[in-house]
């Protein structure tokens, strides 16, 4: 499915995500708390909302304020997410998947469940399709709702927050060769490498 649909009805988030980058900066606030009022969102009244909210704000944001302001979201909520026992980039994008599955719900219940190992389907995920130690170079696929923009963010945070010591960089990009939501795909593959 392309972005800015949510898969489900029934699935909702959790709004704190967006605190952060809410509070990041004083440029643009107003218009972003304009947003925010445009689609009932009070960060101070209520945390949990549709998915579908979530992602219309997303995209009058991307609309309104441009994709940067998408990719400075991803990288903040991927600054917030747990990494410190990554032992690689690989181990990164799993552990983002748990966390992704984990704050999106659906009648309360996380759509992840961390005893059986299960995911609840209708959310769509962040799946590595190859990782080369050697090559120093991964494949993920994303087919969730969100923008490629916000997803490199997110990986961009993740990677510079809990890159292992020997790594020094790192380079993400969108694979522009295959299939893209921004076209209508039902998912985006980034390519990283690192040195």
């Amino acid at each position: 499915m392309a972005q800015f649909v949510a898969y489900r009805k029934d699935v909702e988030g959790n709004i704190n995500l967006l605190a952060p980058y809410f509070n990041a900066d004083t440029r643009g606030k107003e218009k972003r708390l304009e947003v925010f009022k445009k689609h009932g969102i009070d960060l101070n009244k209520q945390t949990i909302y549709p998915m579908q909210t979530i992602l219309n704000y997303f995209k009058d944001l991307a609309q309104e304020l441009g994709d940067m302001n998408l990719f400075l979201i991803g990288k903040i909520s991927g600054h917030e997410m747990p990494g410190q026992d990554a032992k690689n980039f690989k181990e990164l994008i799993e552990m983002a998947n748990i966390v992704y599955h984990t704050i999106y719900t659906i009648n309360g219940k996380p759509m992840y469940n961390p005893t059986t190992k299960v995911f609840e389907q209708g959310l769509g995920s962040y799946t590595v399709q190859s990782f080369d130690e050697n090559k120093k170079e991964m494949v993920i696929v994303s087919n969730t709702p969100f923008t490629s923009k916000s997803d490199e963010g997110l990986f961009t945070g993740l990677f510079e927050k809990f890159k292992p010591a020997h790594i020094q960089s790192f380079k993400i990009m969108l694979d522009i060769t295959k299939e893209r939501r921004a076209k209508g795909a039902d998912s985006c593959t980034f390519i990283v490498t690192w040195q």
